[in-house]
Order: structure tokens, then C-alpha cells, then sequence
């Protein structure tokens, strides 16, 4: 029996799914808009995050067509900021938006991590070079170090906060917890305006390493950092601030270990990206490897936020992989970034093990959490054929009204570029 046959829902029915490959529309050279990493929804536009070593900015106008070439824009900023002199304003991960800015994750370009912030703001044109600000904070912040290489932002009314990830070229090495905030009342390009706090030691000696985080969530008054990577491998040191407290102050952070945590479900680690519904905080399963691409998995876990964040009762995990492979479906693992649509929470499908994959998965809020029967799955691998293979994806937004919007960038085995995105009207 499979799930996929035991429930009618929308969410199955290929007439709610639409995919396009707009990395390959009319006026687009080689792969200039391929390789898009997060995305980020503001007001009726859709931007994607141009990854590694890449300046192309993409956006899609949501009033118009999907399939629709004059429905996208895409413009370089790699080259227009003259007073940048560090490198090439290319390689963002993630991004968030403030009301007005949508600021883009200094991640690699290419090169190296960096630090190179990115700001576009949305009252300009999207290809005028003045409606793009950037500013170098990797040496802002002389007691902390350098500050390079994040992937993800939260905003929280006023403030920024840079999720932080990764500052060597060596896989490995250089995993860091220099938690950067910037404070949108300020000048952008002003030292003044940025705060940093490196968490990574200072939860005392009985912790692991708090570095390597994908993504945040805020939650109305915390931030919460998604552990992922840290110089021992896949970790699961979950952090949060307060931010009615002193940023800079050890006090205003909680850390706990939660790969050891449940007694039926060990080796909870390894998550990248999450989501609020209003009361949980979803952690989106990875990897819980030692090493890179070890063991993709699929233990979804979630925070009560009306409990205490460094008690393991205000956690619950559920092995979903495990819970679908006695239903007989398979690789329900390796996942990247969560949406949240009012109702169910979307997980986008990354890879599996073996291949870069297509099984989105969603979760019903209403219903128990370790109720198989909350979850859902379809592979929209071959949803759509004027698309083609939709597959490794590497984010998923809601738009606040009817469509969940989910990026594909890559398709296996080998990891090549592709510029993909599919969408599922909720209603």
C-alpha cells in the first residue's frame, strides 16, 4: 500500500502543479539564470537567490504569467559597485525581506566565502544599478573576526539577522558562529549600523560547537538558528536569541543538543532550514552524516514554542522515512527549506542519497504529529513535461495567498545547473 493511494487530495492531483524552466527562456545566455538557491516572496514578486559564485539577480512578476518569458527579469550586479574593491558582488544563498528591501545572504563567490551584503530596493527599478546598495562587513568587526560566508537571513520587524555558515574554501574547516544583526533604521553601508556575537564556544565546554547554521526562523520574539554543519560533521546544537535582550550578551542565547534527545529516533541532526505555524518551529531533515553526503534522512522533528526551548519535552520527532518505507515508499530524505501556507507545512526535496529527487512532502498542522496519515508525498519529478525533470530543489515559499512556490536547481546524478521553478495553488 502506498500513501500516495490512501487520501484524495489537491495536493496529488497534477491539475493543481504548474512548472517552468525559466533558465532557458528567450534573451537568457548559458546558464546566467540557472543554479538559484533560496527565494524570497515580496509583495507580487518572487526573487531567487543566484548561488555560488553567480550575479545574475532573477525576479518573477506573480500577477502574469508563469510560463509567460515577459514575465521574469534578471540583471548582474557582480560588477556595478565600484566602491567594492574585495571582489565580485556574486554567490548569495538565501535572502529575507524588510517591508522595502530584499537583502541578499553573503555566501561564496565563487572564490571564497564573503562578505559582501547585498540590499535591493524594491520602490526602484529591478535593472537600475541605484536601486542596489552594497557594503563589505567581513572586517567590521575587529573582536570577532572576520565575518564571511552566511546562508540565510530573518528579519524581525527591525533588525536582520545573518544565519552564520561557513568562511573557508575547505569543505570541513571553517565553520563558524559569527551571528551578525543589522539594523534597518540605520544606514546600510555604515559599520555602525552592524553588531556581531560569535556563539560558537559559549554555551561552556559540554556543548558542541555552535557554528555552521542554514537558515532561521523568528517566532515573534526569538531567533531560531538551524544547526547544520560544524567542524565534527552534521550537528544538532539548536540555538535561539531573545531579542528582547542584549544581542551581545551570552545570557540572551539558549542552546541544546538535540541529536540525543529522543530515545526512539537517534541521530536527529543535520537540518536545513525551517518554519513557524504559529505555535511549532519545524526543522527540515538533511544529513546526519559524519561527512558529507553520509546519510540523508528524513527524521522530522519540531519546537513547541509554549514549552521551554532546553527541555527535551517541548520536542517531538517523528522518522518519516522509516514510517513510509513499511508503506512502501522509499527516499522520503534529504530535504531543503519549509513553507508554511496556514495548514500544512511543505518540505522542498533535495537529495536522497543517490540522486537529486522530487518528492515534495507536506504535513498536516491540524492533525498529530506522528500521524502517518498527516503527511503526504508526491514526486513532481515528471509533473510537467514542457519543464522537464523538476528535482533538487532548494527552497519553497508561500506567497500569503494561493501558491506554493518551490525552486528546482539541480538535477542528478551529477550535480548540473538548472534554472526551474514549480508551483501548487492551495486553492
Amino acid at each position: 500500500m502506498k500513501i500516495e493511494q490512501t487520501t484524495e487530495s489537491t495536493f496529488t492531483n497534477k491539475e493543481y502543479w504548474q512548472a517552468y524552466d525559466f533558465g532557458t527562456r528567450p534573451g537568457v545566455t548559458g546558464d546566467d539564470n540557472t543554479g538559484r538557491m533560496g527565494m524570497v516572496y515580496a509583495d507580487k514578486y518572487l526573487y531567487f537567490m543566484p548561488g555560488q559564485g553567480d550575479g545574475h539577480m532573477v525576479r518573477y512578476n506573480s500577477e502574469l504569467e508563469l510560463t509567460n518569458a515577459a514575465s521574469w527579469e534578471s540583471f548582474d550586479i557582480e560588477s556595478i559597485f565600484p566602491h567594492i574593491s574585495s571582489g565580485p558582488t556574486a554567490g548569495y544563498a538565501n535572502g529575507v525581506f524588510d517591508g522595502r528591501y530584499v537583502y541578499y545572504t553573503p555566501y561564496f563567490d565563487g572564490d571564497d566565502y564573503h562578505g559582501r551584503a547585498v540590499r535591493y530596493d524594491t520602490q526602484g527599478a529591478f535593472t537600475s544599478a541605484a536601486s542596489w546598495e552594497a557594503v563589505d562587513i567581513a572586517h567590521f568587526f575587529p573582536a570577532v573576526g572576520e565575518a564571511r560566508g552566511y546562508n540565510g537571513a530573518v528579519y524581525d520587524g527591525r533588525f536582520i539577522y545573518y544565519m552564520p555558515y561557513h568562511q573557508k574554501p575547505m569543505f570541513c574547516l571553517g565553520y563558524h558562529g559569527k551571528a551578525v544583526r543589522y539594523d534597518t533604521l540605520a544606514p546600510f553601508h555604515e559599520e555602525s549600523s552592524w553588531i556581531a556575537m560569535d556563539i560558537e564556544n559559549i554555551f561552556g565546554s559540554t556543548m558542541a560547537s555552535a557554528s555552521g547554521y542554514v537558515n532561521g526562523v523568528f517566532d515573534g520574539k526569538y531567533i531560531y538558528y538551524i544547526p547544520y554543519f560544524n567542524s565534527s560533521g552534521y550537528h544538532g546544537v539548536a540555538v535561539r536569541y531573545n531579542t528582547k535582550s542584549d544581542f551581545e550578551n551570552p545570557s540572551s542565547w539558549q542552546a541544546i543538543q538535540i541529536s540525543n534527545i529522543f530515545p526512539d529516533v537517534p541521530g536527529t541532526k543535520g537540518y536545513n532550514g525551517g518554519v513557524f505555524d504559529g505555535r511549532y518551529i519545524y526543522y527540515v531533515p538533511y544529513n546526519d552524516g559524519s561527512m558529507p553526503m553520509d546519510i540523508y534522512h528524513g527524521k522530522m522533528i519540531r519546537f513547541d514554542t509554549k514549552g521551554d526551548f532546553i527541555t527535551a519535552a517541548s520536542w517531538e520527532a517523528f522518522d518519516l522515512e522509516k514510517a513510509f518505507i513499511d508503506l512502501g515508499v522509499e527516499n522520503i530524505k534529504g530535504y531543503q527549506g519549509a513553507a508554511f501556507d496556514g495548514r500544512y507545512v511543505y518540505y522542498a526535496p533535495w537529495y536522497n542519497g543517490s540522486k537529486f529527487h522530487g518528492k515534495v512532502v507536506r504535513y498536516d498542522s491540524t492533525k498529530e504529529f506522528r500521524d502517518l496519515f498527516a503527511w503526504e508525498v508526491i514526486n513532481i519529478e515528471n509533473q510537467d513535461a514542457t519543464a522537464g525533470p523538476l528535482r533538487g530543489c532548494d527552497g519553497v515559499v508561500f506567497d500569503g495567498d494561493q501558491y506554493v512556490y518551490i525552486n528546482s536547481r539541480c538535477w542528478g546524478p551529477i550535480p548540473g545547473k538548472v534554472g526551474k521553478v514549480a508551483r501548487f495553488r492551495t486553492k
